[in-house]
């Protein structure tokens, strides 16, 4: 059974984590930047974790990192920052470790984790995701590994990255144990564009 927690002040609340540091070679452009659905990706990312989280930490990378500054600017509890060396462009797992580095390497984070290419997501979908700790997303079709709760360490991340030539996400969470949550809505994202073009039309 998946444990439910409650958070309340904003000191109790977890941090939360943007990944919009991607290269979107299938998605062809800058998924962060993108506007699928009236704002920029990233823009929206940030606008639903605010509220359940105490601080954004968005993980951009060289190119559209001044972009998003720029964008998220108004947000005094977001703080932009970019991929950190040496797991550059490893992918999610890249953008955690990046995330994490901001705290002392032993100190549990709790962390709520989105990719930037869920722009239609309902609110409720994190509101949900905020209640339980150490699990994933996932509807009836597949599971959606960025879509995470997440209570560890730069240390730990650190230690796995090192002893593992896969950086895969989906086996960084089994490490830590996560479950499934899983959600009646469908988790549509935004991998490739072709596909948002025609359903925009």
């Amino acid at each position: 059974m998946v444990e439910r927690v409650v958070t309340s002040s904003l000191e109790n609340k977890p941090y939360g984590l943007v990944l919009a540091g991607g290269q979107s070679r299938r998605f062809g452009r800058d998924k962060a930047l993108a506007i699928i659905a009236q704002e920029p990706n990233v823009l929206i990312a940030v606008k639903r974790l605010l509220p359940v989280c105490q601080q954004v930490i968005v993980v951009a990378n060289k190119n559209n990192l001044v972009a998003i500054r720029n964008l998220v600017a108004k947000f005094e509890r977001c703080q932009v920052i970019v991929d950190q060396p040496p797991y550059l462009g490893i992918g999610p797992l890249g953008g955690i470790y990046a995330g994490l580095s901001k705290f002392s390497p032993n100190q549990k984070v709790n962390l709520i984790i989105t990719a930037v290419d869920y722009p239609q997501l309902p609110p409720k979908v994190f509101q949900e995701l905020v209640s339980h700790p150490q699990v994933y997303l996932a509807d009836l079709v597949k599971a959606h590994y960025t879509l995470a709760h997440l209570i560890t360490s730069k240390a730990v991340i650190t230690t796995w990255l090192a002893e593992h030539s896969r950086h895969r996400l989906q086996d960084f969470l089994k490490e830590l144990a996560c479950q499934p949550l899983t959600s009646p809505t469908n988790l549509v994202n935004c991998n490739y564009q072709r596909r948002i073009d025609n359903d925009q039309k």
